[in-house]
């Protein structure tokens, strides 16, 4: 749809020469809606697993399992995989 767009735009302006990269690129365009959808959903299960865990993780008893040492070491490997990334 946005090639149209963009190519009735280009016409009208008289930018006939970009008419070819802007058809070129439309694809591309269109496909961003559906990629920030995607992104937005995996933002929102993310949050939803995170809260999950810290409600499992305030629950333990820390007399058992000191969750403070647990949880950097988590972080520590975490930052660790990104770094390598």
């Amino acid at each position: 749809m946005l090639g149209y767009i963009f190519t009735g735009i280009t016409k009208n302006i008289g930018w006939t020469n970009n008419i070819a990269t802007i058809s070129l690129y439309a694809n591309k365009v269109n496909e961003m809606s559906s990629l920030v959808k995607k992104a937005k959903s995996s933002v929102g299960g993310l949050k939803t697993n995170l809260e999950t865990l810290q409600s499992r993780i305030l629950s333990i008893d820390n007399t058992i399992c000191n969750t403070d040492d647990e949880l950097k070491l988590v972080q520590a490997s975490v930052t660790l995989r990104c770094k390598k990334s």
